[in-house]
């Protein structure tokens, strides 16, 4: 009887749930791929950007895609001026076409465009196969290099769609979180009134 009574105070819901968890197979793999939406969810302006992590353009260091995490720095404006002309040059860092600029040192996203921004020279459903073309800072237009590829195609306007679906994944995590909170909400307060109304009787 003593060691009965051992076993119950030696008992842990925690512990006996997470073993319970880790048998099932379906449920890990799920909550694996729960951690691979919160980290593309957390971030993807930093996987998925127009804008390079770095650049260098005459002289001055920039971090344009850290800029866009922050909506006072989104539209961040540098100028620049020559000091020979006296001619300035505005860069607006959420409007600049980056890949059009000689830039001197350049660290760009893992894909290296945004769902906001349309490629005009891959328009109208360009396939992952299909040739790809990138126009460089001198005006010529060529066959893009592995790095400046739509891994999953365009839409009809250009959009990169692989880009799309990194930041899409915020919209959805947020859609099913608050869809289980709702569900949540309402199952304890019918079975608050279900357990009530039972003791009642």
């Amino acid at each position: 009887m003593k060691q009965d009574v051992s076993a119950v105070e030696d008992f842990s819901f925690r512990q006996y749930a997470w073993g319970q968890f880790k048998k099932n197979k379906p449920a890990i793999y799920s909550f694996y791929i729960f951690l691979v939406l919160i980290f593309l969810t957390l971030f993807a302006d930093i996987i998925a950007n127009h804008q390079p992590l770095y650049a260098k353009y005459k002289g001055q260091n920039m971090y344009p895609a850290f800029a866009s995490m922050n909506p006072f720095e989104k539209n961040a404006k540098i100028e620049f001026e020559n000091p020979q002309t006296g001619e300035k040059e505005d860069l607006i860092y959420d409007y600049t076409d980056w890949k059009q600029l000689p830039l001197e040192n350049v660290v760009w996203a893992l894909i290296p465009y945004s769902p906001t921004k349309a490629d005009q020279y891959n328009r109208d459903y360009v396939a992952p196969s299909d040739p790809n073309k990138l126009k460089l800072p001198s005006g010529l237009l060529i066959e893009a290099p592995y790095r400046f590829r739509h891994h999953l195609g365009t839409d009809q306007r250009g959009v990169d769609l692989l880009s799309g679906l990194i930041h899409g994944t915020r919209i959805a995590l947020k859609v099913g979180i608050i869809s289980v909170l709702i569900s949540a909400l309402i199952g304890i307060i019918l079975g608050s009134l279900g357990g009530y109304m039972e003791t009642m009787v």
